[in-house]
């Protein structure tokens, strides 16, 4: 597990190649660099920030893949499940819908178990939404 220092390097880091050019011209890259540095402000409980970076890594992601690729599930999970843990319950609920209907949309057997996540992320949501109406 890396300490407090390890991730603080890591997001310098990684907010260092947010100012290369290499990777500025490059969607893909920049999206793995975000993808990075969100799961670094989730983990550390910086959601806000999280989901900055989560917003930038699906506004990336669309520009060359189609709306429903399943490179797309685990993005909106994630911003769901950001807003989730703000509290944020209705946003949430509409991430993991956004996911199951990518996920419908390419039915597989593989997908089971992601569909089964998303079920209860929503089922949660819903009851937490009625709860704090």
């Amino acid at each position: 597990m890396m300490d407090m220092g390890e991730y603080k390097r890591v997001e310098q880091f990684l907010l260092s190649l947010l100012q290369d050019t290499a990777i500025l011209s490059q969607p893909r890259r920049l999206v793995r660099v975000h993808n990075g540095l969100a799961a670094i402000y989730t983990y550390n409980h910086d959601y806000v920030k999280a989901l900055n970076h989560y917003h930038e890594v699906l506004r990336l992601s669309l520009t060359y893949l189609q709306f429903d690729h399943l490179d797309l599930i685990p993005i909106y999970k994630a911003i769901g499940d950001n807003h989730y843990n703000q509290k944020e319950y209705s946003n949430a609920l509409e991430n993991y819908e956004k996911a199951i209907k990518v996920l419908e949309q390419n039915p597989s057997p593989m997908n089971v178990n992601t569909s089964s996540d998303l079920h209860n992320s929503i089922s949660m949501a819903k009851q937490l939404l009625k709860i704090h109406q």
